[in-house]
């Protein structure tokens, strides 16, 4: 714990590639609460540094893991939020949301939506993303005028005395800008090409 804390307070400049950037990212679920602090410092001026298709790739990753990520807090939540808004990052994942043919581009989109950044993007996601699921959640957080995202998951007991259970979803919401034009958008909804957007 004193060598990797250490070793984040050292790093200066910018990371090698993505996967050093994840590694370091991964810090915010280290199991010493000094090391998630080290990391909260450290990892701003580290995205600032590095190139930008690389922090895109590791948020990428960073985005579609960390619901299963049990020992990181609000604050380090609150991070990932803010690193999406830092120089050319919110175009260049708003793109890689856009064009992703196949992988977690919906729980990317969500996990991203913590924070306001890529709320200008909602209407072209809803309209021109390639996977349904993507232009399905973009829809439904216009319709609603609401982002929600999963934070983790919860055991709920059902049957004490069998020891049976199940997790369910802990999830957290963010209120969006009234949304103009929404007879428009859903009249777009109902013409798209697929029936999971159909459905919202």
């Amino acid at each position: 714990g004193f060598r990797r804390e250490n070793t984040l307070r050292c790093i200066r400049g910018h990371a090698a590639n993505a996967f050093f950037l994840a590694l370091a990212l991964r810090r915010l679920n280290d199991w010493v609460p000094e090391v998630r602090a080290a990391a909260r410092e450290s990892l701003p001026h580290l995205a600032k540094a590095s190139a930008t298709e690389n922090v895109v790739s590791a948020l990428w990753y960073t985005f579609a893991h960390c619901v299963s990520w049990g020992r990181m807090g609000p604050a380090e939540r609150q991070l990932l939020g803010e690193l999406t808004t830092i120089g050319k990052i919110t175009p260049a994942l708003s793109l890689r949301i856009l064009r992703a043919a196949a992988g977690p581009a919906a729980q990317v989109l969500a996990q991203a939506g913590r924070g306001p950044a890529l709320d200008p993007y909602l209407r072209e996601f809803a309209r021109q993303a390639v996977q349904p699921s993507v232009r399905a959640m973009a829809y439904r957080c216009l319709v609603e005028e609401r982002m929600v995202w999963t934070v983790g998951r919860k055991w709920i007991w059902t049957e004490l005395q069998w020891c049976k259970g199940r997790f369910e979803r802990i999830t957290e919401e963010r209120v969006l800008p009234e949304v103009e034009r929404k007879m428009e958008l859903l009249a777009s909804a109902v013409n798209d090409r697929s029936a999971l957007v159909r459905r919202v």
